[in-house]
């Protein structure tokens, strides 16, 4: 399905136990233009009150200009189904797991890091929706610090305040939302090649040998292990 035909919307199924994902959703669950949900256990101590304390402590700290701090702060009154203190939010916040296939017809989708590196980036960026997130902290294999923001993926801030705006700009110039999504098509290609593959992995074998004295290798291999 391409791009222009797909839900203006953005989509996100994943278990939101950390601080990141927690904050996008006490932003964004309530958002028209969001279908977000958690599919983990539920978490007994995720309380309304709790959560909009620990939100508002960490937002002091890492970004005391932003207006996002007001957004923690008046969230109980901005919707009413967080009115009461002790509303379990896992509850509130879990829908069912969806399988890959259904998140396909939707133009974005979001890829938020876990406990490490988010691991529906390799499949988002292999499909023809767009990819949000902010810049990847996490380094796998995949060599996430490669990726280009609003090259290969569109790039929001840590605070998710311009998530909304992307997405209107997105919406509005799809030729720019084609090529970031033939731009990761391209990132990804590169990992398709099976011998290819199978080489680089015999090499970092071989490197770890060297470096940790297990290994002797030739004067031309141990140059182009310290470039």
């Amino acid at each position: 399905m391409d791009f222009k035909d797909k839900k203006d919307m953005l989509l996100f199924r994943g278990a939101v136990y950390q601080k990141h994902r927690i904050r996008f959703f006490h932003k964004y669950f309530f958002h028209p233009q969001c279908d977000i949900g958690h599919v983990g256990r539920v978490d007994p101590t995720m309380t309304a009150s709790h959560v909009t304390q620990m939100l508002d402590s960490e937002m002091k700290l890492a970004y005391p200009d932003q207006a996002f701090i007001a957004d923690t702060k008046n969230i109980t009154n901005a919707n009413s189904q967080y009115t009461h203190s002790l509303q379990n939010l896992h509850e509130l916040w879990r829908k069912p797991k969806l399988p890959i296939a259904a998140h396909l017809p939707y133009k974005f989708l979001l890829s938020l890091e876990g406990y490490d590196v988010a691991s529906n980036l390799k499949w988002i960026l292999s499909s023809n929706s767009l990819c949000i997130m902010p810049k990847p902290e996490m380094e796998t294999w995949f060599m996430e610090s490669s990726l280009k923001a609003d090259v290969h993926y569109v790039a929001i801030d840590n605070t998710y305040s311009d998530l909304i705006e992307k997405m209107e700009y997105y919406r509005r110039n799809t030729d720019e939302a084609q090529e970031i999504i033939h731009n990761a098509h391209k990132f990804c290609e590169q990992f398709f090649d099976a011998k290819l593959e199978a080489a680089i992995n015999l090499l970092v074998l071989r490197k770890y040998f060297y470096l940790s004295s297990q290994l002797d290798i030739s004067k031309e291999e141990q140059e182009l292990f310290t470039v």
